[in-house]
């Protein structure tokens, strides 16, 4: 059957597609295991920045839950 609780092997490059650049490159290090703060220093943005984007990338890419977003990225680094 289908588990809806893992929803991310349904995201597609069109997906990908709807997220900002700067977004993708939120993605790309939280691929790289990058903390929110990490991330925030390396962009040269606020960490409520980096929140924001990784709220705006769990919408978009309609995927829930604390971890669903670093699998995500991980899986998908090849997208980014």
């Amino acid at each position: 059957g289908v588990d809806l609780q893992f929803p991310e092997s349904q995201i597609g490059a069109d997906d990908f597609d709807r997220l900002s650049n700067r977004e993708k490159e939120v993605l790309a290090l939280i691929a790289k295991n990058c903390m929110s703060k990490e991330i925030a220093q390396h962009l040269s943005l606020s960490l409520r920045t980096i929140r924001n984007h990784r709220v705006n990338i769990c919408k978009k890419l309609r995927i829930a839950g604390p971890n669903a977003l670093l699998k995500v990225a991980i899986e998908n680094q090849a997208c980014l």
